[in-house]
């Protein structure tokens, strides 16, 4: 496992207990995953510029759902949403 933020470990164990059936989508996700291996370029940028900024987002929104959200859980949703591309 070298996913590097709680996110990514969580989307990858949500991946591995519940693994692709449909053959459209397993050739997607190879395919993306064949597009990050072969340009390390890309994957690096996406990494250091992009997924480094963004707050855990998944955690924040839970926080939302039941209603514990602080102030400054709703300033890191509103960055996390303008950092986001359009």
């Amino acid at each position: 496992n070298k996913c590097r933020s709680p996110m990514g470990r969580r989307l990858l164990l949500r991946w591995l207990k519940q693994p692709l059936v449909d053959a459209a989508a397993i050739e997607q996700r190879h395919d993306a995953v064949e597009a990050f291996v072969n340009d390390p370029e890309v994957r690096d940028t996406l990494r250091g510029a992009h997924l480094r900024a963004l707050p855990d987002i998944e955690r924040v929104t839970r926080k939302l759902e039941r209603r514990r959200a602080s102030l400054m859980d709703l300033c890191r949703l509103y960055r996390a949403s303008a950092a986001l591309p359009y």
